[in-house]
């Protein structure tokens, strides 16, 4: 039920959520040199995941090191298995964005992050290391984590930070019910042709999917609107001009969102305005099922691999 998205409007938020700090105690003093990882070696789809030992790094300059207790899997990460990689290279990566857990070190640079606080970050690759979420320890920039509130479970948590900006606009009728039990006033049935008809004139297109189902929502636009996408759309400049409507966005990389968003979504959940469903939750080990499920098409909330207990749980 990944296709198609609607924005999550949030403003700014000035101030943190507290420290939803766990206590020295949950952070290691000192993290071990290697650590248990799903790393990914070439391309082909889920069976290039495999459970391997591999180092932990050391935060850099305005970096922090992440203990995690819970990663979310996102339609992404299938994309990243079967991506051919670029002539003359080979793939070898720690997939996965989101994760939540405790900060186990600080990089320098570092004075609002310190070890033993409770967060939520999306993280990037790090040049020279394997860095992803399927893994015990991560490294993230310091900017991209934010204090986990202290109602919102680390496996919760972990859900926050990619969907945080977007919520599901279509889906198959088989999920009807869910959607209006999450506050989901009309729901577009993507399996049938007419999706412009279905939707009506919109003012506001915002894709997350791309493909085929993004030029369907595309002619569903007034003259005058506006089609934003960080995915690959099939929706040219021409196309555009052709239609009278505006166009923007770019595939940019999830971990660059502003620091003031991930606040604003920490706060929307702390409030409980903002609810993060669990559909199924994988351990580690298991995480290439939990891929090919996701990719499936027709979860309900969020997939969670469970990668150490977390205190607090």
């Amino acid at each position: 039920m990944n296709h198609g998205k609607v924005a999550l409007a949030a403003a700014c938020a000035a101030t943190c959520i507290g420290s939803a700090a766990i206590g020295a105690h949950a952070a290691q003093a000192t993290a071990p040199s290697r650590q248990q990882a799903v790393v990914q070696n070439g391309t082909g789809g889920p069976q290039v995941l495999k459970l391997e030992r591999i180092p932990v790094l050391e935060p850099g300059r305005g970096q922090v090191l992440i203990k995690v207790y819970a990663a979310a899997i996102n339609p992404a990460d299938w994309g990243g298995l079967v991506r051919p990689a670029p002539a003359g290279t080979t793939v070898r990566r720690v997939p996965g964005l989101d994760v939540s857990g405790v900060i186990a070190a600080v990089g320098p640079g570092v004075a609002d992050r310190s070890a033993g606080m409770a967060v939520f970050a999306i993280v990037g690759p790090i040049e020279g290391g394997l860095n992803g979420a399927y893994a015990h320890y991560v490294i993230a920039n310091a900017a991209s984590t934010a204090p986990r509130p202290a109602n919102v479970s680390f496996a919760q948590a972990a859900g926050l930070g990619v969907v945080g900006v977007t919520a599901l606009g279509t889906a198959s009728p088989r999920h009807d019910a869910y959607l209006r039990g999450i506050g989901v006033s009309k729901a577009i049935d993507y399996a049938k042709d007419d999706v412009a008809g279905q939707a009506g004139p919109v003012d506001v297109v915002i894709d997350t999917v791309g493909r085929r189902e993004a030029l369907d929502a595309f002619h569903a636009l007034k003259r005058g609107g506006h089609f934003v996408s960080i995915a690959r759309a099939p929706v040219t400049p021409q196309l555009c001009a052709a239609a009278q409507v505006q166009c923007s966005g770019s595939p940019g990389h999830a971990a660059s969102a502003p620091l003031a968003l991930l606040l604003q979504i920490g706060k929307l959940a702390g409030e409980g305005k903002l609810t993060i469903h669990i559909d199924r939750t994988y351990p580690l080990a298991r995480a290439a099922e939990a891929v090919q499920y996701v990719h499936g098409g027709h979860t309900e909330g969020k997939v969670i691999l469970r990668v150490a207990a977390a205190p607090a749980d």
